[in-house]
Order: C-alpha cells, then structure tokens, then sequence
C-alpha cells in the first residue's frame, strides 16, 4: 500500500513539473531583436506592427508624438506557448475569438473584414447602423452591455478575448482599471485620433492584425484609398460649396471640428 502511495506520490510530481516546464517554454523576446519585416503603412502614424518568428509586436503611439509609447501588444499563435519578456505588454493569442466594441467605428472595421461573427459584446446600440450587427443582437449572439454605463457582470459572462477602448474618450484609466480586476484585456485603438480620412481607414489594418487578417485588411484598405482619391479628385472641381453644420449635439453642447481638422472648411 505505502509503495503504491509513493507511486503516486512521484507521477503527481513529474506530471506538474511537466506542466510546468510547458508553461515556461515561451521563446524569449529581446528588446535588441531584430523585426523579419515592418508593416508598411502610408497614412497611419498612431501604430506599427513588427513581424518575428512566430510573433508580432504592435505599437500604438500618440498620434502627434510618435516617441511616446501608450500601449503595446504581443500577439502569438494559440498553438504556441506566451513568449516571455516585454512584461508590460498584453499578450493575446490569435486569432482572436471573440471581442467587445465600445466604439462604432471599431465596429465598422469589424464588418469591413466581415467579422461580425467575433463581436460579442457593444455599447450604444442605437448609435449603430448595421443591419446585420442589430439583428445578432436581437437573436443574443451580441450582447446589448449598455449606454452610459457598461454592464460589467455581462460582460464577465461573455468572457471577451479583450475589450476595444479608445482611451480617455471611453473612460481612459478609469475603464482599464476595472478591466484589469476582471481579469479582462483591453487593446487600445486610437483610429480616431488620426488626422487625416485615409489614415483613420489604415487602421484596418491594426485590427485586422489580431485576427490573422493582415492581407485581406491591405486589398479592402487599397480599394478604399482609390475611391477616396478619385472623389477627392473630383471635388477639387466643385465650385459651389453650402456651408454645413458637422457633428452631432451631445449633453447640450454642439461640437465642431477647429480649422486644423480636415472636416472644416473655408
């Protein structure tokens, strides 16, 4: 009986040891470690991803300070073990499973790389305008998590792979410290802090990145930088121009765009 015990005793052992060691296998990432290659891209400046063996590394900056760093996320294969290093960086699996939008335009980018199948959760349901986004709502394949205030026993349920924020404009530190004791990730996407149309479309590609999307988010991006540059084109021959009011009213005060934004005009 007390060899059969210590039998057992030693195969408990060698089987979390061996757990162990597969936990630590992640390869080790090295700050001086030289990219395979570099996204390249033409009018984005908030982010970039770096390529690896077996990795990528995506940087979002401040728009108008490339130098500083906001946030950074190391994406690996879930077949793969977690790389180890870069202990301030969130690492995600791909492809991603399942996320939550707060903002519409992270919707939009969803949809563009018809993904709707991966949101899990939104906010501000009546701010939407996709058909088909309203219709997996009302079947339950998306939840409804609220306006005002976001329904985070829900959003525990739902058990996102992260939480699309878009910093201080839905909640800022405030949202990622809530986030953080939930033991949920939140990826920040800046696409709105882009100061040129084409640039806050590139970040097709930023999202596209997290679900193995890279090649199609270049052919839709390509398609939507020859539209816009032909319609541009064509304004250029306008003569008459109405004036018009931009935006929308929100808590009684109407918002415009300052003259450096590409949405005012003369």
């Amino acid at each position: 009986m007390k060899y059969s015990l210590l039998l057992s005793a030693i195969f408990i052992l060698l089987v979390a040891s061996s757990c162990h060691q597969g936990k630590d296998k992640g390869v080790l990432l090295k700050k001086s470690e030289e990219p395979i290659s570099v996204l390249s891209l033409k009018y984005a400046r908030g982010f970039s991803i770096h390529y690896f063996d077996g990795f990528k590394i995506i940087s979002v900056r401040d728009g108008k300070d490339t130098t500083k760093l906001l946030a950074e996320y190391i994406l690996y294969p879930k077949s793969s073990s977690a790389p180890l290093g870069y202990d301030k960086a969130v690492k995600i699996g791909t492809p991603v499973d399942k996320v939550v939008c707060i903002s519409t335009t992270h919707i939009a980018e969803l949809v563009k790389l018809n993904l709707v199948d991966r949101i899990a959760g939104i906010t501000g349901a009546s701010l939407i305008y996709n058909q088909e986004v309203h219709q997996r709502i009302e079947q339950g394949a998306i939840a409804n998590l609220g306006n005002d205030e976001m329904d985070f026993e829900r959003l525990v349920e739902i058990a996102p792979s992260f939480v699309l924020s878009s910093g201080s404009y839905d909640g800022g530190d405030k949202l990622n410290i809530k986030l953080r004791s939930l033991n949920i990730p939140s990826v920040l996407n800046l696409d709105y802090m882009e100061q040129d149309p084409l640039a806050r479309a590139e970040w097709l590609k930023f999202m596209a990145a997290f679900f193995d999307r890279e090649k199609e988010a270049d052919s839709l991006f390509s398609i939507t930088e020859e539209k816009y540059l032909s319609l541009k084109n064509q304004m250029k021959q306008v003569v008459q121009r109405p004036t018009v009011f931009c935006n929308i009213p929100f808590k009684e005060i109407w918002y415009m765009p300052c003259g450096e934004n590409y949405m005012a005009f003369d």
